[in-house]
């Protein structure tokens, strides 16, 4: 943690420029007041009654974070007459590269057709689904729900014993050190586990990163609410960041106090607030949802 402290508190100075009225937006602990962050920016459509009203899309997602998701996320943007995108995650995360790659293709699809974008965890948003919502506008979990995790791991599998056991010896031929790392069949040398453990930092450094810079005001006023000030380079408020992504997960409370996420709802209490402020609520599929998720 030390190293990635000392390496990384140089990023506060490119994003600091933000953060000037950072201690006004008490709305993200606040559900009543999220009609003035979103509900003017949607895209209004006519009910049958002639009223105006809002149209929201929500698009279900569940297992281990999936690059191919993204066909089911485009479709949901593609909705007319919609403005809010709300994707529904039950992950405990996934592989780095597919939850990096769906992450970016998202900042490219909010950019492109000008929508707002939530994410809703009913159970668990973790790791890997975590850095995917924080994609988002805003983070909503059940007062069931856990999130967090934030980390990376990898395993590295030393089967060369077993080998031996089974009489079986593999004979690695390589041009360097480092080709075959990894290789379940020869014991783990010290450069190589220095080796995974410098790209575990890497990726870890890189999810601090992306949080830091998605969600900037709600741990600026976290800290300032648990702290009372904070320095003037902001390099307190990034130690708090590293200290609470050590790999631990958190109920809603916690999580909402820590500027992790940004409210607390039940889906059908989600719902209900939706309609209550004029939204239409649908499945990608075109379903209207009036309290629970359609069977």
């Amino acid at each position: 943690m030390t190293n990635i402290t000392t390496q990384k508190l140089g990023l506060v100075g490119i994003l600091l420029l933000g953060l000037v009225c950072i201690i006004f937006l008490g709305c993200c602990h606040n559900q009543s007041t999220l009609t003035d962050l979103y509900g003017k920016t949607e895209n209004p459509i006519s009910s049958s009654a002639g009223v105006l009203s809002y149209k929201a899309v929500i698009v279900k997602l569940i297992g281990p974070v999936d690059a191919s998701w993204i066909t089911t996320i485009k479709q949901a943007f593609e909705v007319s007459n919609c403005g809010l995108v709300i994707l529904w995650l039950e992950s405990p995360g996934g592989g780095v590269a597919d939850t990096k790659i769906l992450a970016h293709q998202i900042d490219v699809l909010k950019v492109k057709y000008k929508k707002t974008l939530w994410v809703f965890s009913e159970r668990w948003m973790m790791s890997g689904a975590y850095w995917l919502a924080c994609s988002a506008d805003s983070i909503f979990v059940s007062p069931a729900g856990m999130c967090g995790s934030i980390g990376v791991y990898m395993e590295r599998i030393d089967a060369s014993k077993m080998d031996g056991a089974a009489g079986v010896k593999h004979i690695i031929i390589r041009s360097g050190d480092l080709k075959a790392a990894g290789n379940p069949h020869m014991p783990a040398a010290p450069q190589e586990i220095l080796f995974f453990a410098s790209q575990v930092q890497q990726l870890y450094i890189e999810f601090i990163e992306y949080i830091y810079k998605q969600r900037t005001a709600q741990l600026y006023q976290a800290y300032f609410i648990t702290h009372g000030e904070f320095s003037k380079t902001g390099n307190d408020v990034v130690k708090f960041l590293i200290q609470i992504a050590d790999g631990r997960s958190y109920f809603a409370r916690e999580a909402l106090d820590l500027g992790l996420i940004d409210g607390i709802f039940y889906f059908d209490e989600l719902v209900y607030w939706l309609k209550d402020k004029g939204y239409k609520v649908y499945t990608v599929s075109g379903i209207e949802i009036n309290d629970l998720w359609p069977q």
